[in-house]
């Protein structure tokens, strides 16, 4: 969907311009850090190549104390500083932890794996094919056969870019009825691979039922509260200080695309619709690999091969690196486990991922 978003929106016409300065933040300085001078550099040169008005670089690894850094302009209509505290939409990162909130309801006897949907949420029956067969297990690992509109529906596609402003207010059950309901399944469950964000919603859904509780609440309960992680939410997409998103043309114009980005997650929507701050996305994440957060069998199985709420970094097909991209059509957060090295690292832009981020991770960590 983000090809073809942005492809859209270059044809449309676009004002702005490249921005390479930075500003100040409030808050600790990390020029005491012995690796300051490194990280700082490479700070600059990822910020400068992805061609972002703004970035953040966070790095946790065993024997040196944190890091973080930030480059550039959150907003450029304002030019107010990306911080390294800045509120990010973390897109779907937002999985990663709805995987563990699934998980973390199997480890304590209230759901599992093998459960379907139709026992787990029987309000879809009926409403989505199969839902007899579907498993937890097939919605975690993107086996569930569920369609996903941003990739697979030219309507929801030009939806996004037509008419973000009437998206924006709708509620999850109103995008279900509008993309996903009575639609068949792309292959029967189980048979096949394929991204779907709606699954994720499900399992959101589901997570949130077993709790009778919302999703917020249930998220409170289960990830935030025991971990003391108070930036982060479902429930400030509209907040202040949260980045504008932006599209780089191939002139080197900058396009606003926040609303398009509004409008792709629900505001609720589990699959992506979560708003962290990087140093509570870095916290997760080293709570996740640490054991803290769900069993060792559980934290086994999302690391599988399957990937579940994962994805799985691999060279010579090796894997090197856990993490998951939260790719918005202006906005990436990357959130990365690295085992050899025990270390965490967090990148965020406020344009589109590249290719080289997951390279750019590892760069930091030679």
């Amino acid at each position: 969907m983000k090809a073809v978003l942005a492809l859209l929106l270059l044809l449309s016409g676009c004002a702005g311009g490249v921005v390479t300065a930075s500003a100040e933040c409030p808050g600790s300085s990390f020029s005491q850090h012995p690796r300051h001078a490194r990280y700082d550099a490479l700070l600059t040169e990822y910020c400068t190549t992805a061609r972002a008005p703004g970035c953040i670089v966070m790095v946790d690894r065993p024997g040196e104390p944190l890091w973080a850094g930030s480059r550039g302009l959150a907003d450029l209509s304002t030019g107010a500083p990306m911080c390294i505290d800045t509120p990010l939409r973390v897109g779907s990162v937002s999985k990663t932890y709805v995987a563990a909130m699934i998980m973390k309801l199997i480890d304590e006897g209230k759901l599992e794996r093998q459960t379907t949907l139709a026992a787990a949420l029987p309000s879809v029956v009926g409403r989505i094919p199969s839902t007899e067969l579907i498993t937890l297990e097939h919605l975690l690992g993107h086996r569930s056969g569920v369609l996903n509109p941003e990739s697979q529906d030219l309507f929801a596609q030009t939806d996004y870019f037509d008419r973000p402003d009437q998206l924006i207010p709708l509620t999850l059950e109103q995008r279900f009825e509008r993309y996903v309901y009575d639609r068949p399944l792309l292959f029967p469950p189980g048979s096949a691979r394929r991204y779907s964000n709606p699954g994720y919603d499900l399992l959101g859904l589901v997570a949130a039922r077993t709790q009778d509780a919302s999703l917020q609440q249930t998220l409170e309960r289960l990830i935030l509260s025991p971990l003391q992680l108070n930036n982060t939410s479902f429930l400030n997409r509209d907040g202040a200080g949260i980045p504008r998103g932006y599209v780089d043309t191939a002139e080197g114009r900058l396009i606003d695309v926040t609303t398009s980005d509004k409008a792709n997650v629900n505001e609720l929507s589990p699959s992506g619709g979560l708003v962290a701050t990087a140093g509570d996305v870095r916290a997760f994440w080293r709570a996740l690999f640490s054991g803290a957060v769900v069993s060792q069998a559980s934290l086994d199985f999302m690391k599988s091969d399957t990937g579940n709420g994962l994805f799985l970094e691999k060279a010579d097909g090796v894997t090197f690196a856990y993490g998951h991209q939260g790719a918005l059509i202006g906005e990436s957060t990357w959130a990365l486990y690295f085992p050899a090295e025990d270390a965490v690292v967090v990148l965020s832009l406020n344009t589109s991922g590249t290719s080289s981020d997951v390279p750019f991770a590892r760069r930091l960590l030679e």
